[in-house]
């Protein structure tokens, strides 16, 4: 069961911008420092460890620049407010979210959100504003951060499922 959420983070880290390849097949994997941010390392120093050859790397860059394109167009069409630096999938693959209205809320966010804030990625406008409170929970202006409920959750695989297998409108 580890490997497929290593594999997920690897995917997310590459989406993000934030891990390269320069050679033909790479080992990366996970490390949690003491302030809990996950950290990408190369090379294997006792964790458990996978290869992802250079087609898959090409495969993944280019399904980040599909994201990066769909992701610029919802933002003109006033449907992607992110609260991080990150590309965030999960917003763009369900067809837009403002998780910045949504903190501003005291909503939950989408879990890409939630991580990304957690692992410091978060626009300067929100940096500012989170902390930590004394149990190590994440804050925004004081207030928990939360998980967007399930029923927002399910909703949104609803639609992303549409996206994905609806048929598209006459130009």
């Amino acid at each position: 069961m580890k490997t497929p959420l290593i594999a997920l983070a690897v995917v997310s880290a590459f989406v993000a911008g934030q891990l390269s390849a320069s050679r033909s097949t790479h080992s990366v994997m996970p490390t949690l420092v003491n302030t809990g941010y996950a950290q990408f390392e190369e090379e294997n120093k006792g964790f458990e460890t996978f290869e992802i050859s250079n087609d898959t790397i090409k495969q993944i860059r280019t399904a980040n620049e599909g994201l990066q394109t769909a992701m610029e167009s919802l933002r003109i069409e006033g449907k992607y407010e992110p609260a991080t630096k990150s590309l965030n999938s999960f917003i763009v693959l369900s067809g837009g979210g403002n998780p910045l209205a949504q903190l501003e809320a005291g909503q939950g966010v989408d879990p890409e959100t939630y991580a990304a804030l957690y692992a410091g990625d978060a626009i300067p406008e929100v940096a500012d504003f989170i902390a930590f409170d004394a149990e190590g929970r994440l804050t925004y202006k004081n207030q928990l951060v939360r998980i967007m409920p399930i029923t927002d959750l399910k909703t949104a695989y609803a639609n992303r499922k549409k996206l994905l297998t609806a048929r598209l409108k006459a130009d």
